[in-house]
């Protein structure tokens, strides 16, 4: 039996369930952080981890299959799973709602535990699941966790292979993932060619991957580096993300994005160094997996924020 499989029938195998509503409105890599954080969780506190993502705007109307491979259950009860979210909002009819529906069930909900995972109490503790051979830490969890839960269905395999194929590049390559765009409104940016003087304290080699959502970092990177090489996969058009108008252009936009923040992740986990920041959910993803050979433009090492 497969790790996977494993994990399935563990999982399955507790009565007591959490609901975890995936797609609540926020980035892709908010929302797939705060739900490995959930599945971790579970498998602590022996809950059986069911998934309820129907209604995630990226997914249109497929939910988490429409990228990636089943791990867990489906929640079927779309009044209830439309109304768990991150925290207990102010619309009083809801938290009524979800409060009624845990009385009646003694389940819990993503609400519930959306804080205590994003806490220190949960970032230093120990986890013990001897089925899967986690004893360690949370990034030690994490690189079991993730392949469990992160396998992209035989579609998007092929996709983003074939994206990351056609750009070409070189197998000795350095990532820089450069902030922009909406996060301004979270942390003070970084000035771009801070990442690439941090990554020449770590390495010689001189191909750079600019991840970023504005194109405009890339040719300042290009044109103020002419002895390095640049490529990116960020298009000409992309001037800065905004998170709440991306989820109201079209399908095709929406989608082309993701295949190319899929991507990129992928390129990071390959490089020989990543700069980036911790801060920002793909680092702090990245960091769960491969923190040594991540470097953070904000703090020295792998935290929960």
């Amino acid at each position: 039996m497969d790790i996977v499989e494993r994990y399935k029938h563990l999982n399955e195998s507790y009565s007591r369930k959490l609901i975890h509503h995936f797609g609540t409105g926020n980035g892709f890599y908010s929302e797939l952080n705060s739900l490995l954080f959930s599945t971790l969780f579970c498998l602590q506190n022996k809950l059986r981890l069911e998934l309820y993502s129907k209604d995630a705007a990226f997914t249109f109307g497929n939910g988490w299959t429409e990228y990636f491979e089943s791990f867990c259950p489906e929640f079927k009860n779309d009044y209830i799973g439309k109304r768990i979210s991150r925290d207990y909002i102010n619309n009083h009819r809801d938290k009524h709602i979800c409060y009624l529906y845990k009385i009646f069930t003694r389940n819990d909900i993503l609400n519930d535990i959306y804080w205590y995972c994003r806490s220190g109490w949960f970032e230093h503790s120990h986890f013990n699941i001897p089925e899967l051979g986690i004893d360690g830490d949370i990034r030690q969890a994490m690189k079991i966790i993730i392949p469990i839960v992160y396998r992209f269905n035989s579609r998007y395999t092929s996709i983003i292979n074939d994206f990351i194929r056609d750009l070409e590049l070189p197998n000795d390559l350095i990532s820089l993932h450069v902030r922009a765009g909406d996060k301004i409104t979270e942390r003070n940016l970084i000035v771009p060619q801070n990442y690439l003087e941090k990554a020449k304290l770590h390495s010689d080699c001189h191909n750079i991957f600019v991840a970023t959502d504005d194109y405009r970092i890339f040719e300042q990177l290009r044109d103020n580096n002419p002895d390095y090489t640049f490529y990116t996969s960020t298009s000409p058009e992309d001037k800065g993300n905004d998170t709440e108008k991306f989820f109201s252009t079209s399908q095709d936009n929406i989608r082309r994005n993701l295949i190319e923040m899929f991507a990129s992740i992928e390129i990071f986990l390959k490089s020989q160094l990543f700069v980036g920041t911790y801060s920002s959910n793909p680092g702090m993803f990245v960091g769960m997996l491969s923190d040594k050979k991540m470097v953070g433009m904000d703090f020295e090492n792998w935290l929960i924020l």
